[in-house]
Parts: structure tokens; C-alpha cells; sequence
């Protein structure tokens, strides 16, 4: 005959064994690489889409990419996972900042952490203008 002891100590070591498989699961997801994917090498957008404080995300090589013109016209131009978790980031434009919805991470125009648990600013792209078209990529 089963105790009660007995099916306590072992219901303590199943969910000990669930958060250590859970943990070790989230660790090495935020440990990866995020995989290079298929893209376009350039991306290019026509200028006058994005107006002073309005941000568009896009696919850049791969991955996702926030392109923000800020209000004194000035392009920004970032990789839009967060480097806490892999979640993808948002651009808030009455806040003027980048936010990521899943743990609160904010960032600024620069990539730089305002706060949250990210770890790292995030990865700036290279952007410019040429000939009326935003454009991304080294040839900037």
C-alpha cells in the first residue's frame, strides 16, 4: 500500500523534474543563435511611407527589422527581437520608444535598454536614403 508520504515525495521531485526540463528548455533557446534566415539582402521602402514618428517593421536578411523615422526626421534602423527573450519589439510612437510586449523591455531609438530585463541594446542595421528610397543593408 502507497503513503501519503510517498506520493508527496513524488509529486515534489515530478514538478522539480518539470521546472528543471522547462528551465533548461527556455536556457538554451536564449543561449541559441537566432538562425539566419531566407531574405532580401536590401531592403528598400519609399521615403515618404514612413512620416516623423511613425516605425514599420520589415524582413532584413532574414530577420525581423524596425525602420523608425523619428519626429526630427532621422532614420533608425533595428533588429526588432529582444535580446532578453527572442520576443519581437515594438515601436510605441506616443511613448517614442521601443517596447517588447512579452516581458516589458523597453529600448531607445538608439537600441540602448531603458528598462526591463533585457540583457543588451538591440542591433542596430544600417540605413539611408538614395534616390527617394529607405534603404537597408551595407550599400547604405
Amino acid at each position: 500500500m502507497v503513503d501519503r508520504r510517498t506520493i508527496l515525495v513524488s509529486s515534489v521531485q515530478a514538478c522539480g523534474l518539470a521546472a528543471l526540463a522547462s528551465g533548461g528548455y527556455i536556457t538554451a533557446n536564449y543561449l541559441a543563435p537566432i538562425p539566419e534566415g531566407l531574405g532580401e539582402e536590401e531592403v528598400e521602402i519609399p521615403a515618404e511611407r514612413l512620416k516623423p514618428g511613425q516605425g514599420v517593421q520589415v524582413v532584413h536578411k532574414g530577420k525581423p527589422t524596425l525602420i523608425i523615422r523619428d519626429r526630427e526626421g532621422e532614420l533608425h534602423a533595428l533588429t526588432a527581437v529582444c535580446t532578453h527573450l527572442g520576443c519581437l519589439v515594438k515601436w510605441n510612437e506616443d511613448a517614442e520608444r521601443i517596447e517588447c510586449p512579452c516581458h516589458d523591455a523597453t529600448f531607445a531609438l538608439d537600441g540602448t535598454v531603458l528598462g526591463g530585463p533585457a540583457p543588451k541594446p538591440l542591433p542596430k542595421v544600417p540605413v539611408g536614403v538614395k534616390e527617394g528610397m529607405i534603404q537597408l543593408g551595407e550599400k547604405t
